[in-house]
């Protein structure tokens, strides 16, 4: 029993510190953080699979809020462009088709 619940508390624990991690990232991709999102990255590179609370990826977040060279960072990275993600389960393009960014 008492091995149960120690295995149950490094679950949690391996849990949360994912969830910091991945907050971490998407602050500075909200920040436009460049710099941030490559240290991040290069330090852990399934950091480019995050997803927040809402299920965006990185990419779909950058794409929404316009951040050209984060996305092309992340495509160069090899985030998935066709992955559906997020609310509306949109795909990086359709998030930026969304946005009616024309330069994205």
């Amino acid at each position: 029993m008492k091995t149960s619940k120690s295995i149950l508390v490094v679950i949690a624990l391996l849990i949360a510190t994912t969830i910091m991690h991945a907050q971490e990232i998407f602050d500075a991709v909200q920040k436009n953080d460049i710099v941030k999102v490559k240290e991040l990255v290069e330090k852990d590179a399934q950091q480019i699979q995050a997803k927040n609370q809402q299920g965006d990826t990185l990419l779909n977040h950058a794409c929404n809020l316009g951040h050209i060279e984060i996305v092309n960072f992340l495509i160069n990275k090899g985030a998935d462009i066709n992955l559906l993600a997020g609310r509306l389960d949109l795909n990086p393009l359709m998030e930026c088709a969304r946005t009616g960014d024309l330069e994205m």
